[in-house]
């Protein structure tokens, strides 16, 4: 068996969303060259069983090898599905709400690190039914906060005035959707 090394980006244009594609398609790419590069004995009898010099045993090894890709192709793929999930999250996340009947303040939640922590709690407030039932949603922005870094912050929007922000967030907080350590803000809303 010979094995022929290639550079692929000279060789093939891959053009992928992200780098798993471009490991998997390497790696099909890699596999397909393998099998084709394998010798072939078209005139020779059926090997006996057992026999050490048969190719069934290479045969067997490249099947299992072959069978392993596609589970990882597999796997590679709905890893593939997750990341284009996430990323259509954070792109969701992160386009600022529409300025048409846009208030002026807003509820924070929570304020978190990452932003996967931030895209979970604010699903979490957008599958409440008191939210739902007020009309009102959470969204979570990105915010540079002077000496601490990055931090993501959930917010409940929009409201007309701080007076109305302040009866809405006593109303969530009675129902359990949000912690009483919520605050009103005028940041991160339109104006």
């Amino acid at each position: 068996m010979s094995i022929k090394v290639f550079n692929f980006k000279k060789c093939f244009n891959i053009k992928t969303k992200n780098k798993i594609g471009k490991i998997a398609t390497i790696f099909t790419f890699t596999t397909i060259i393998i099998f084709i590069s394998l010798p072939r004995n078209h005139d020779a009898k059926a090997p006996e069983k057992g026999d050490p010099s048969s190719g069934s045993s290479i045969e067997r090894k490249l099947d299992s090898a072959l069978q392993m890709l596609a589970n990882l192709l597999k796997r590679l793929k709905s890893l593939e599905d997750k990341v284009d999930k996430i990323e259509k999250e954070r792109e969701q996340n992160l386009k600022p709400p529409s300025s048409e009947g846009a208030g002026v303040c807003a509820i924070q939640v929570a304020s978190f690190r990452t932003d996967s922590e931030a895209a979970e709690k604010t699903r979490e407030l957008n599958a409440s039914e008191e939210l739902k039932k007020r009309g009102l949603q959470g969204r979570w922005i990105r915010a540079d906060v002077p000496g601490k870094g990055v931090w993501h912050r959930v917010l409940v929007e929009s409201f007309e005035s701080k007076m109305e922000a302040d009866h809405q967030k006593s109303k969530l907080i009675k129902a359990g959707v949000i912690g009483a350590d919520s605050l009103v803000t005028d940041f991160g809303v339109p104006r």
